[in-house]
């Protein structure tokens, strides 16, 4: 394990974060389309998820994203669904820990 205290970065988020390195998690990134879609054309910009502790979320004060949980076995698959078809689909919040049913698309 990387020693973060010794390089001075002693916050229990930046604990949190490298810790997620040591998961085997990878930066949270943020697909920019500069505002003209959704998809397409665009970059990533690194640690730019500002939701999760793995991007750009004062690293600590919020969750590992869905998808890493799934990956972390935190999150069953069975609350992760993939869909084929347009649909309106339900799902409760991931970081309830009394959430049922999908919590993941």
């Amino acid at each position: 394990m990387e020693s973060i205290i010794a390089d001075g970065f002693d916050s229990p988020g930046v604990c949190a974060h490298e810790l997620g390195h040591n998961y085997g998690l990878n930066h949270a990134n943020f697909w920019d389309t500069g505002g003209e879609s959704i998809l397409g054309a665009g970059s990533s910009v690194e640690y730019g998820d500002g939701f999760d502790t793995m991007g750009n979320a004062g690293a600590g004060k919020r969750h590992f994203n869905a998808r890493y949980k799934n990956l972390l076995n935190w999150l069953p698959s069975s609350g992760v669904a993939v869909f084929t078809t347009n649909g309106t689909y339900r799902i409760a919040a991931h970081d309830d820990p009394a959430a049922t049913g999908f919590r993941a698309l």
